[in-house]
């Protein structure tokens, strides 16, 4: 159905236009925020643009564990392994 040369540059070019959209979406939210003086380019992957209280990784701040790790140091009892 497609020739193989073609279908690559069409993927690619999808890219590009959905980083294009990205990189416009971004600048839109820089501006708003009174951030103009940032790059776009840097924030298309990933748009978290700082690393504070709120925004950040609870683990690092609150130096607690996470809900996958405390279910798994979590004892196990023998209701929960027969099912009943």
């Amino acid at each position: 159905m497609y020739d193989d040369e073609n279908f690559k540059e069409t993927k690619r070019a999808h890219r590009r236009i959905n980083r294009a959209r990205k990189k416009v979406k971004v600048t839109q939210m820089l501006c708003k925020w009174g951030l103009q003086q940032q790059p776009p380019g840097k924030y298309v992957d990933n748009m978290k643009f700082c690393s504070c209280l709120m925004c950040g990784n609870p683990r690092k701040h609150f130096k607690k564990k996470t809900l996958q790790e405390l279910k798994a140091d979590a004892p196990v009892t023998p209701a929960a392994t027969n099912g009943e």
